[in-house]
């Protein structure tokens, strides 16, 4: 609840965990909150992640906070929850996109991920522990360049740039990991 104090506002669960609001408007653990075997956990299975789409012919690389906490200090992002992937499709049009991001949630599924679907282009991967409560997830996006030169992920981004601009992608490190 708010009240006149003059300290900055927290938000934390009743047993004092650090919360965020995420971008779905939802309270989440922040990750400067989870221990640090998870968070390099995260780092680990987005790895891997990366290793299996670059594997089954795909150009992934991080995207959103987990971008930003690379190129500012190397790390995940501390306020945010969760590690964000795209995918550059080689399509240019949204219906080819999107029926090639269904078969790649049907790759993920059957290489044994847990997939929450948000949209055509965007789902999430979720990660439990033994008891089945959710441990922590991974968004993947797809991406795509559209035949007017601009480059989408759906629902958040839209802008101006051609192939050439962007690939050959560069690298940033999270833990000690490099990632494209």
């Amino acid at each position: 609840q708010f009240d006149d104090a003059a300290s900055r506002t927290e938000i934390a669960a009743e047993d004092g965990t650090p919360l965020v609001v995420n971008k779905w408007g939802w309270l989440g653990v922040a990750l400067d909150a989870m221990s640090d075997e998870l968070q390099g956990l995260i780092v680990e299975r987005s790895r891997g992640l990366i290793n299996e789409l670059t594997v089954a012919g795909f150009r992934p690389f991080v995207v959103g906070g987990t971008l930003l906490g690379g190129v500012r200090g190397g790390s995940l992002l501390p306020h945010d929850d969760d590690a964000d992937i795209a995918y550059l499709s080689a399509h240019t049009n949204p219906a080819d996109v999107a029926i090639e991001a269904f078969e790649v949630g049907h790759l993920l599924a059957r290489l044994g991920y847990e997939i929450k679907r948000h949209s055509a282009t965007h789902m999430q991967l979720l990660f439990r522990d033994d008891h089945g409560v959710i441990l922590h997830y991974i968004d993947v996006f797809t991406a795509f360049f559209t035949a007017d030169g601009h480059i989408t992920q759906p629902s958040h981004v839209r802008g101006p740039m051609q192939p050439k601009d962007k690939l050959p992608d560069s690298r940033t490190e999270i833990a000690g990991v490099r990632f494209p």
